[in-house]
């Protein structure tokens, strides 16, 4: 164990990591809890020591060791406090950016939602309703464009 570097220690486990090498894993363990972004390539290996991890029998424990293969984003995400927060904040802002540049394309898009939403509302309505109030729907179509209701 003398290439592994202890990186902490916490409920009777210790934690340690050392660099990737052939043999490691191809696929960083954390690659099963991605929502949006991709994994890397494996950067680091990192193993779980359980020191009284097993026990075998009358009071015997057997030490229990978990390997795992990481990229670099989730290598980071083993010091820095919160990613999962920080990616949110750099998708909002990303938004944000791409609505403001492209404003125009945005409101449109929007009011396309609005009258399609609109359209599916109308059509729900059963045809001898929709005959009472004809007039009233055409007049009302303008004034409700931005209605969530």
């Amino acid at each position: 164990m003398s290439d592994w570097i202890k990186i902490g220690e916490r409920n009777e486990t210790e934690t340690f990591i050392r660099p990737w090498s052939p043999g490691d894993g191809l696929v960083c363990s954390q690659a099963g809890k991605q929502k949006r972004s991709p994994c890397g390539p494996p950067v680091a290996s990192k193993m779980i020591l359980y020191p009284r991890g097993t026990y075998v029998r009358h009071g015997e424990w057997r030490e229990k060791r978990i390997h795992s293969v990481v990229c670099v984003s989730h290598l980071a995400g083993q010091f820095a406090s919160s990613p999962g927060g920080e990616r949110a904040e750099v998708e909002r802002a990303a938004r944000e950016q791409l609505i403001v540049a492209h404003w125009d394309e945005y409101q449109a898009a929007v009011a396309e939602r609005f009258a399609e939403v609109r359209a599916l509302r109308l059509a729900a309505i059963p045809e001898a309703i929709r005959d009472l109030i004809g007039d009233r729907i055409d007049a009302d179509e303008t004034d409700c464009e931005g209605d969530a209701s």
